[in-house]
């Protein structure tokens, strides 16, 4: 299955990305993630990102405020990668922020037994297979669906 990533960066086809900063959205959620993660799972806390949607890709990148003349989308290959529900990590901080029970979140997110359509691929290193155009998306539509996820996942 094509993994595709959103960033402002130019990068060339063939190019190999290695993961080297410390992701800085929530930490606390991630010090956890990282310290439940199975033995064989990549680093959550220093990785890159990829998505199994072009269209939810472009979506999260418009979410993070850039420009659409900026944002740069790209087919990559991830050779070592963990796929886990996107909204859980933001349920995961306000569940610590709020002194609540996070095992359920962080057990589903680490090995899933729901069915998720926003899932988050990460890894070490990811190489740019091409380049995409950005898709025609419904922000409304595909903002309502995601909103639906992190629902449920507040729930775990």
């Amino acid at each position: 299955m094509p993994l595709y990533h959103a960033t402002l960066n130019s990068y060339s086809i063939g190019e190999t990305i290695e993961a080297k900063v410390e992701s800085t959205f929530y930490p606390d959620a991630v010090e956890r993630l990282e310290a439940t993660k199975p033995a064989d799972a990549p680093s959550r806390a220093i990785c890159l990102f990829a998505s199994e949607s072009l269209d939810f890709c472009y979506l999260f990148a418009l979410k993070q405020q850039w420009s659409r003349e900026s944002i740069k989308l790209y087919e990559v290959e991830m050779p070592s990668h963990h796929h886990a529900p996107m909204a859980i990590v933001h349920a995961i901080q306000k569940k610590l922020e709020s002194g609540k029970p996070s095992a359920k979140a962080e057990s589903e997110y680490w090995d899933p037994t729901q069915s998720w359509k926003f899932v988050e691929t990460f890894g070490p290193t990811m190489t740019i297979v091409r380049k995409m155009q950005a898709p025609s998306i419904n922000e409304l539509i595909l903002s309502t669906m995601y909103y639906s996820e992190a629902d449920r996942a507040s729930a775990l």
